[in-house]
């Protein structure tokens, strides 16, 4: 199969766990033999470029190696932009897709994260006549419109949005049940998207794979009964991760107890958390390494004691926890969103039902306490995290994929699609 991916995002530019599951279901498809292209955007931050420049990736706008393409143009956030700036880039991504499609010839497309970019692409792909598949892994499908600059703009000044796409041929509505087959990471982002007036006909819960090296980080790991204070934190420094909620919690836990802090973000949080950590007297105590590799993560994993996930958002899925469970590391959680499908009270996981410092120390001075639960959860853990192959993930989609694809080969040609739906944000 020749397969176009989709997406705003792909590694080293955004290493979260959307970006993740994109780059192992890519990995997973060419390991079938199958012809992958990815067209993505590219991140205007510095950090994003350096990184890069440093591995060999980018080219400011376009990268081609691995069949990697950062041609698409992402809309600024938040989405204020102008009309000519938001038609420029309306355009510029239209131009992009319509290069790739005519190049790659792709038998289907996998559309990703489309935030900030143009959901426009799904209707054109659509008109194109071209079978595709949808993987959700967050809220893009019902908020990208507040987050594309032409949508954004077309709510504002919906009279002159008017005039322009019609004289350019451009949508203004997409036919998201007709476009595509849709895969959600979890049940409760299904359920979340259609509680938002998202319908969506053709879909399924397929969950993201895990990395194979935190399970083999884990075979390593040293005897449940072993106790260092050792507290980890990993994931997208912001508030809605709890970041802040490990600092405060690490305050409240006996003075040889030391926090390593994984990830990275805007970078007026990140100095309001190392200002947090001065406060509260924890210079000597956090240590913070920015965004590390995969292998990496697995073994700081390896080294620690417990990892916080002090979730304040409604998670659409929380791969770390799993990636933990993996390693053998024991979790303390505020259950919320798609992790609370896995996270089971102290089977796999110990639960704390509230995002606040108090209960998170409490909840980890238990655990060092006691030995023997330390032993249950990983063993409970452990048999979770092996439900999440990424072989399986990978399996799963590729099959939705060749099921779209023959589907379309047999569909009748006087087949009429479904109506249009309004784009999520956009009046009816």
């Amino acid at each position: 199969m020749r397969v176009l991916f989709v997406g705003n995002r792909f590694p080293p530019d955004g290493t979260g766990g959307y970006e993740l599951h994109c780059q192992a279901t890519r990995d997973y498809f060419q390991a079938q033999g199958d012809e992958v292209r990815v067209l993505v955007g590219v991140n205007t931050r510095a950090s994003s470029v350096q990184s890069l420049r440093r591995s060999r990736v980018g080219r400011q706008v376009r990268a081609v190696e691995y069949g990697v393409f950062r041609d698409l143009r992402r809309s600024p956030w938040p989405a204020t932009a102008r009309g000519p700036r938001a038609a420029a880039i309306e355009w510029a991504n239209a131009r992009a897709l319509s290069r790739h499609l005519r190049e790659f010839r792709p038998d289907v497309v996998v559309w990703w994260r489309l935030a900030e970019l143009s959901l426009s692409l799904v209707e054109r792909v659509r008109l194109a006549g071209l079978p595709a598949v949808g993987v959700i892994g967050d809220g893009w499908l019902h908020e990208g419109a507040d987050r594309d600059a032409w949508l954004s703009f077309a709510q504002r000044r919906p009279g002159v949005a008017s005039i322009v796409a019609g004289s350019a041929g451009w949508p203004l509505t997409v036919d998201y049940g007709g476009a595509a087959d849709w895969i959600f990471v979890s049940s409760h982002l299904q359920a979340h998207a259609k509680a938002q007036g998202i319908h969506l006909p053709r879909s399924r819960v397929i969950a993201p794979g895990l990395d194979p090296v935190f399970a083999a980080e884990g075979e390593n790991r040293r005897a449940d009964d072993e106790w260092s204070w050792r507290i980890c934190f990993a994931g997208r420094l912001t508030a809605s991760k709890g970041p802040d909620l490990a600092i405060r919690a690490l305050a409240l836990m006996p003075d040889e107890a030391r926090l390593d802090v994984y990830g990275e973000g805007d970078a007026a949080y990140e100095a309001g958390l190392r200002e947090l950590v001065r406060a509260l007297g924890l210079t000597s105590r956090v240590r913070f390494h920015g965004a590390v590799s995969r292998p990496a993560l697995a073994a700081a994993f390896a080294r620690a004691d417990v990892l916080l996930f002090p979730n304040r958002w409604t998670e659409p899925f929380g791969l770390v926890p799993l990636e933990a469970m993996a390693a053998r590391l024991p979790v303390v959680a505020v259950p919320t969103g798609g992790a609370a499908e896995y996270l089971s009270h102290e089977i796999n996981a110990l639960l704390v039902r509230e995002a606040e410092a108090e209960s998170l120390a409490s909840t980890v001075c238990r655990l060092a306490r006691q030995p023997q639960l330390r032993a249950s959860l990983t063993a409970g853990a452990g048999a979770t995290a092996r439900r999440y192959s990424v072989l399986d993930s990978g399996s799963g989609v590729r099959g939705a994929v060749e099921e779209v694809i023959s589907a379309s080969r047999h569909r009748s040609p006087s087949s009429a699609p479904l109506p249009p739906m309004p784009l999520p944000g956009r009046a009816s």
